[in-house]
């Protein structure tokens, strides 16, 4: 099977024929998509081993994501609602899972049907069941949106289309997070936000969410200047969303985060960062 693989899933035959194998990966994702399986940080997590974004290599060695991991570990409580915003494959979800315990929520979103197709897998292979999993974009509406998939990195779909050739358009559902979890979850605690730079989008349509829960919540958010750009926003309309609530901004390290907007940084595309937004300091 490796070979028959590796045939039909090469990066220059995956760009080339993107059209005709698309059908393909919806009765043998398997086969377009060969699954490895790995331990890591106590979980046992599938991967598409195609990927250039969350990869074997990366999350054995424990360098992927590592301050960030250690930051929600330490942040979320048992009980805690958690919401992870541009799930993947479940990496961060599973361990919120066990960070909220059985009293605690976790919402796990995810448009790719490949990406969810994986994210499903891992939760029922780490027996996550507080974790509800969405197959959908978060936004300032419900409704639907074109998606562009990226053909080689499952962390790096997007709802603005970029490098012709390298990518396919699929249409997928949005929702609203305060429409969606108002009958759903009564506060929310954590919020992980990395979606390529659909951020204010998610945050013009989450208004309710930081005005009921502001003296609780905690939010990490990937800080990509150029992507917010072309998904028609800026950093500093991001900025105003969070700030109208009083929520302040903060690097992973705990110092304020004062130069979001710096123009130098807005030049530069290969940019972004991860912010903490908060209304305190977290300590």
């Amino acid at each position: 099977m490796g070979g028959v693989a590796q045939l039909f899933t090469g990066r220059g035959l995956r760009r080339r024929y993107a059209t005709l194998l698309r059908p393909l990966e919806g009765v043998m994702p398997g086969l377009l998509h060969p699954v490895r399986r790995v331990e890591v940080n106590g979980l046992d997590l599938h991967l598409d081993e195609r990927t250039e974004s969350v990869n074997a290599e990366s999350l054995t060695d424990g360098n992927y994501e590592a301050d960030e991991i250690r930051f929600m570990e330490r942040f979320v409580r048992p009980g805690d609602t958690f919401l992870d915003l541009g799930a993947n494959v479940g990496f961060v979800s599973c361990q919120a899972a066990r960070w909220v315990g059985d009293k605690g929520q976790v919402f796990a979103f995810e448009p790719d049907r490949l990406n969810f197709r994986l994210l499903r897998r891992n939760l029922r292979t780490n027996r996550s069941g507080v974790v509800e999993a969405v197959r959908a974009a978060v936004s300032e509406s419900n409704g639907t949106i074109t998606l562009h998939r990226s053909l080689v990195n499952c962390g790096d779909h997007r709802i603005y289309g970029v490098e012709a050739g390298k990518r396919v358009e699929e249409q997928v559902r949005t929702i609203q997070l305060d429409d969606y979890l108002e009958s759903r979850a009564s506060r929310v605690d954590f919020v992980k936000m990395d979606v390529q730079g659909a951020e204010s989008l998610v945050v013009r349509g989450m208004q309710r969410i930081l005005a009921e829960n502001r003296d609780h919540i905690t939010l990490l958010v990937e800080w990509w200047p150029h992507g917010l750009e072309r998904a028609g926003s800026s950093p500093a309309e991001l900025a105003e969303l969070f700030s109208r609530h009083g929520l302040n901004f903060w690097t992973l390290d705990g110092e304020p985060a004062t130069d979001l907007c710096d123009p130098e940084r807005l030049a530069d595309p290969s940019f972004y960062t991860n912010v903490i937004v908060r209304l305190a300091r977290p300590e």
